[in-house]
């Protein structure tokens, strides 16, 4: 069962969406930062729980120097709680006096991991997509596909970056989700797809993943916090690019063999893209490699993963039980 954080029994809906079939016998409380959060004084009833914390610490503010550990150091992250503090606190001081059996944390470094401290996903709730053969796969007239709103600046750097490299390399770039059968009917040399979709304007996910479909690489950048739900969903169906991080992972993502990792580095003008897009470097060369296919399968595989069925049935639920 799930118990709301919030008095107001509110529960993030993506979060009602992905463990309203999680069938275990102790509490489970799922914790987003939501807007108006007052603490839920009906916690302190239980004798045990669990806690699934899928909050972000920020595009562009989190410094990845510690993981946020409720009821020991959230002091430390108050500029990510300001507008709320006080209720926040009370669920901090909840946490230090009845802390959790176990914590599932999304924005997770992988030196706090610990028995009780596991990281966690936003699993992927659309349809399976099956493997192309290495034919169709190699076919693709797609080589990166990157469809993006505007939260991590690196965002927005990086599609300035890959409209100057376009230049440079005689590559066509497809900016408007509309236009993308257009270019495709051109039949360009080189066609990448750099799209900035923002919140008013997106498109059904089963169009977008069929586009995704079409591309050998499909990028995808932090958001509002490192992880973000386009990586159990470009990873569907391409190779998933994305940049290195120092989080735990559920299933982990291992540069080179089930997908591709951008090495960064480790300030925050790196984080937020302001010292330029080493993406572009390492996509170029990645799509020269002869094992490309390899990655795609393994990559899928991986996906699977975190489809949310096989999610909390051969990850959460294990954990769970064990206790």
């Amino acid at each position: 069962m799930t118990i709301a954080p919030d008095k107001n029994n509110y529960i993030d809906p993506p979060l009602v969406n992905i463990f309203k079939d999680l069938d275990v016998d102790i509490a489970v409380v799922p914790l987003a930062r939501t807007a108006n959060y007052q603490f839920n004084e009906r916690l302190y009833d239980l004798k045990e729980w669990v806690l699934v914390d899928y909050i972000e610490y920020g595009a562009n503010d989190w410094d990845r120097q510690n993981s946020h550990i409720w009821g020991h150091n959230t002091e430390l992250f108050e500029y990510r709680f300001k507008d709320n503090w006080e209720e926040w606190l009370k669920f901090d001081k909840f946490c230090k006096e009845h802390p959790p059996k176990i914590t599932f944390k999304r924005e997770l470094l992988k030196k706090d991991v610990t028995e009780t401290l596991l990281p966690c996903e936003y699993p992927c709730l659309l349809p399976s997509y099956p493997i192309q053969s290495k034919e169709d796969f190699n076919a693709r007239k797609i080589e990166l596909i990157h469809i993006w709103g505007h939260s991590n600046e690196s965002r927005r750097m990086f599609q300035s970056a890959a409209w100057e490299h376009a230049v440079k390399e005689d590559i066509t770039i497809c900016d408007n989700i509309y236009y993308l059968q257009g270019f495709l009917s051109d039949n360009p040399r080189r066609l990448w797809a750099c799209m900035n979709v923002p919140h008013f304007a997106r498109n059904p996910m089963s169009e977008v993943m069929v586009i995704n479909g079409m591309a050998k690489l499909s990028l995808s950048q932090p958001g509002d916090g490192i992880k973000c739900f386009r990586s159990a969903e470009v990873s569907q169906n391409s190779i998933m690019v994305l940049q290195d991080d120092p989080l735990a992972w559920s299933f982990d993502w291992i540069g080179d063999v089930n997908c591709i990792r951008v090495p960064i580095g480790n300030t925050m003008s790196d984080f937020r893209g302001l010292n330029g897009s080493p993406e572009i470097n390492v996509i170029e060369e990645t799509l020269r490699r002869t094992d490309l296919y390899d990655i795609y399968v393994a990559c899928v595989k991986n996906n699977k993963n975190y489809m949310v069925e096989n999610y909390l049935n051969n990850y959460i639920k294990p954990l769970i039980n064990k206790l």
